[in-house]
């Protein structure tokens, strides 16, 4: 089995762990749906891990459109290509626990 990647930079995180050297990576912006769909349609993947967010809060707060245009509709893009493939069998999708208010207990999100 190989595999793919697709990044929104080259300074990525993504990049940065060298993902590169085991798989095929492109660089493309999550945003455009042409470009995610034609993507999906020449590698036709059975396995999604769909890691391509910008997970860092700072950056939320101080660009909030882009974040939300690349968390949002990129993910809208990159499911909808995903659909209309019919080749995916598997998505996983990661979160960060950002998202999650702070409880004082040891006991794990849900």
């Amino acid at each position: 089995m190989s595999g793919f990647g697709l990044a929104l930079a080259p300074d990525c995180l993504f990049l940065d762990v060298e993902v590169d050297k085991t798989c095929d990576v492109k660089v493309i912006d999550i945003r455009n749906y042409k470009d995610v769909e034609a993507l999906i349609s020449i590698k036709q993947p059975d396995i999604v891990f769909h890691l391509a967010a910008q997970p860092l809060v700072r950056s939320g707060y101080d660009d909030p459109v882009n974040t939300f245009s690349t968390n949002i509709m990129g993910t809208v893009n990159l499911l909808d290509a995903i659909l209309r493939s019919g080749c995916v069998r598997v998505v996983v999708t990661v979160t960060t626990d950002k998202v999650y208010k702070k409880l004082l207990s040891i006991q794990g999100f849900h």
